[in-house]
């Protein structure tokens, strides 16, 4: 259909996940043109920050959002398309009682800005609920190695893609393996092909993202 033409990527497409941090939203903002068009981010907004002496939260689930926000437009950019992760805070509430992912998705799609949000086999109702009414863009559906080790993420994911009505070829499937730093290279061939193996219709879904980390745990090391 046009409607998955429309949002298939090339497979030099890369997809970055990016804690939306003043360090990451730096770095963006510097990129060129031409990479930023070669580019697709996960964006993961980060947890309300906590006082250090008394361990509450430091700003509203308002104020949190409304800075991550204007940090998208003016980094990011209002046409341009990302995933949008607001698991970290998905308990959070407004004062009028939304809760963290919907106040996002809402206030995004207010902003005019051009996202897909990212949902979780395990995630909570309300947050399911919420991305499933901001989906003009379609939905992502992101699985990790807590997800594998069940054994049952092929009935998983289909159970899953039945009881929410989502159609694969308007949905996209990113397959995080979490830190790799130190496997060997065949451990982590292993993993992406037991990750691939057990996702059902792999050929319809409107786009497959494997995804990784290789980043230190200690900046020692550099």
């Amino acid at each position: 259909s046009n409607e998955k033409e429309d949002f298939m990527f090339s497979l030099t497409q890369y997809f970055p996940l990016v804690k939306w941090k003043r360090g990451e939203q730096g770095a963006i903002s510097i990129l060129a043109p031409s990479v930023k068009n070669r580019i697709t981010p996960i964006i993961e907004l980060i947890p309300i920050p906590r006082d250090l002496e008394t361990g509450e939260q430091s700003r509203s689930l308002e104020d949190h959002v409304g800075i991550a926000l204007k940090a998208l437009e003016q980094v990011w950019g209002g046409s341009a398309l990302f995933y949008l992760d607001c698991d970290e805070i998905s308990s959070d509430q407004s004062t009028n009682d939304m809760f963290g992912p919907g106040y996002t998705f809402e206030n995004a799609n207010n902003h005019g800005l051009n996202f897909i949000p990212v949902v979780g086999l395990k995630r909570d109702r309300i947050q399911i609920d919420e991305a499933k009414q901001h989906n003009k863009n379609g939905l992502c559906i992101r699985i990790d190695l807590n997800d594998l080790e069940n054994g049952t993420l092929s009935s998983d994911l289909e159970k899953f893609i039945e009881n929410n009505n989502l159609s694969l070829s308007n949905t996209d499937l990113v397959v995080d393996m979490g830190s790799i730093e130190e496997q060997r290279p065949i451990l982590v061939e292993n993993l992406a092909r037991t990750f691939f193996q057990s996702i059902p219709n792999i050929s319809v879904w409107r786009n497959l993202i494997l995804i990784a980390s290789a980043f230190p745990a200690s900046m020692g090391v550099v």
